[in-house]
């Protein structure tokens, strides 16, 4: 799952089970349990 909301895209995929990827650029901590990328164009380089 890739998505900008912390609250609406990656927790409900991480109850899922899934991988999720945060993309945004806020100064948010990184939690382990996803990755975080600035841009679309990182996205490339995790697949």
């Amino acid at each position: 799952m890739v998505g900008d909301s912390i609250e609406l895209d990656i927790e409900p995929a991480l109850k899922l089970g899934m991988q999720a990827i945060l993309i945004t650029k806020k100064d948010i901590k990184n939690d382990l349990r996803y990755k975080k990328i600035n841009k679309i164009e990182e996205l490339k380089e995790i697949l």
